[in-house]
């Protein structure tokens, strides 16, 4: 045999070995992604720089351990979580610097790197800060009466909270919160009688419920002075025991019962102190600034104007 055949056979049979290596040899298993992730669950509503927690979980279709990442909907997402099994919930928190309206979404990678698509988003609105109430009269809507409002403080939560007329220009008192921010009380006006009666309602416009009636004679104005600190009596100036547009001192608990006349005609004012021991007032007219105990007893005069020059409206500090 020819060393020319002998090589020729030599290469035939390398090249049967390495196409028979070839097609022997193991192929890669293809690897899935992992499922979308659920949509992230939170809370839907916050405060600027205040943590909160964000959850999530996605399963493998390969059994391949997970590793997620939120997107927060202000242009920053968060690092890569560490793997865990699949359909196992991730917990991230977020706080945002700036008040708005963001979306959440997540994704997830399995271990060989795959990556899912995003997740539905989760809404999150975030304010500036604490909201508070603010109550006021309005004719809005076209109202030829002036009805009792209330708003939040960042103007969201527009709602009329009395269908009746609550304010014109014989009647200047404003509503009244009380210690803990539920309730109000304010007037009810019928300006052609010279009559006003006080009523209580629920921030959020339940509990609506007359609390004094002065009677229908002319001249029975009743208004609303002040809450005593513990939210238990409500004090107020009402002309019913004489209707002759003079006013006394009054003070009722908050649901209305146990109204108690404390005299003092030409009484305007009517304020707790702090403790809620003691009330002060003024004596129009007369010019006399006074205090009483929260009973009516010990009535005394604490300064004395010039006549008709008369302190009205007198309030405590809150604090020493």
């Amino acid at each position: 045999m020819s060393n020319n055949i002998i090589l020729k056979t030599v290469l035939l049979v390398c090249a049967l070995g390495l196409i028979l290596g070839l097609s022997c040899k193991k192929k890669p298993e293809e690897n899935t992604p992992p499922n979308i992730p659920q949509t992230p669950s939170g809370p839907s509503s916050g405060q600027i720089n205040i943590s909160y927690d964000f959850s999530t979980f996605a399963t493998d279709p390969d059994g391949d351990s997970v590793s997620y990442q939120f997107d927060w909907g202000d242009g920053n997402q968060s690092n890569w979580s560490s793997f865990v099994p699949s359909g196992t919930s991730v917990t991230m928190s977020k706080s945002w610097s700036n008040a708005g309206t963001f979306y959440v979404k997540a994704r997830a990678k399995d271990k060989q790197g795959a990556i899912s698509d995003w997740s539905d988003t989760h809404q999150i609105t975030i304010s500036s800060g604490v909201t508070f109430k603010i109550a006021f009269y309005s004719k809005r809507n076209g109202s030829s009466i002036a009805n009792l409002w209330i708003i939040n403080s960042d103007g969201s939560g527009l709602k009329k909270l009395a269908d009746f007329n609550s304010w014109s220009a014989n009647v200047w008192m404003p509503p009244l919160f009380s210690p803990d921010g539920s309730q109000i009380v304010f007037i009810k006006e019928y300006p052609e009688e010279c009559i006003s009666e006080i009523w209580k309602v629920n921030v959020d416009g339940t509990g609506l419920v007359q609390l004094t009636d002065p009677g229908r004679q002319r001249y029975g104005n009743e208004w609303p002075f002040d809450w005593s600190p513990d939210g238990g009596k409500i004090s107020f100036r009402s002309e019913r025991s004489n209707h002759n547009g003079w006013f006394e001192v009054w003070t009722m608990n908050a649901d209305g019962s146990n109204q108690q006349n404390f005299g003092e005609s030409n009484g305007t004012g009517a304020s707790f102190s702090p403790d809620g021991s003691k009330i002060t007032y003024g004596k129009w007219y007369e010019g006399h600034l006074k205090v009483m105990n929260a009973d009516g007893s010990n009535k005394h005069t604490i300064y004395q104007c010039q006549e008709d020059n008369d302190p009205d409206a007198p309030v405590w500090t809150r604090t020493n």
